[in-house]
C-alpha cells in the first residue's frame, strides 16, 4: 500500500475491521507518519486482493476509479492562461485525493463533490482559474448563464473578504 502523502510502500496497520466482503484498515506510513484508510476486497479463492481505488460516480451515472491525473489535468486547463506558478496544483490534488480516500469507504464519491472542492481551492488561489473551472463544472452554454457568472466574478472582485 502506497502512502498518499509520500508514496512510500512502508506502512503499518493500526486498525482493521471487516464488513461483508471488504476489509477496512487504518494505516500509518513509517516514512512520514501520515495516517490514511484503505479498503480491500477479501478474496474467496486466491486470498486477499489488492487495494481498491476509490470509486467516482460521474454525472452520467457511470462509476469509475478515481484518477489523480485526470483531476490534475482539469485543474491545469483552468489555470493555463493565468498565474499558473502561483496555484499549488499538486497540493490541491493531493488534498482532494486524501479526502476522496478517507470518505469513499465502499461508496462512490460524486464528481460534483470533487468539483466543489476544486472550486473552493481555486477561489482561494486564482479568480480567473476559478471562473474558468466553474463555467465547465456548471456546464454553462448560454450567454445568460455566462453573464450571470461574470456578475458573480465582479462581486468577488469587489468583495473585501475575497482577498487580492
Amino acid at each position: 500500500m502506497k502512502c498518499p502523502n509520500c508514496q512510500s510502500e512502508d506502512s503499518k496497520v493500526l486498525d482493521s475491521r471487516q464488513k461483508k466482503d471488504r476489509r477496512y484498515r487504518k494505516r500509518c506510513c513509517n516514512q512520514c507518519g501520515h495516517r490514511y484508510p484503505t479498503t480491500e476486497l477479501i478474496g474467496t479463492v486466491s486470498g486477499d486482493l489488492p487495494l481498491l481505488a476509490p470509486s467516482v460516480q460521474k454525472k452520467n451515472g457511470k462509476v469509475a476509479p478515481f484518477d489523480r491525473n485526470k483531476l490534475m489535468q482539469s485543474i491545469s486547463v483552468a489555470v493555463r492562461k493565468s498565474r499558473r506558478d502561483q496555484v499549488p496544483i499538486n497540493d490541491i490534488v493531493s488534498a482532494i485525493e486524501q479526502e476522496v480516500n478517507s470518505s469513499s469507504l465502499g461508496d462512490a464519491v460524486n464528481t460534483v463533490d470533487i468539483g466543489e472542492q476544486v472550486l473552493k481551492a481555486l477561489r482561494e488561489h486564482d479568480r480567473l482559474a476559478y471562473v474558468r473551472y466553474l463555467s465547465v463544472h456548471q456546464q454553462m452554454e448560454t450567454s445568460d448563464e455566462i453573464k450571470s457568472l461574470i456578475g458573480e466574478l465582479e462581486n468577488l472582485l469587489a468583495s473585501d473578504s475575497y482577498g487580492k
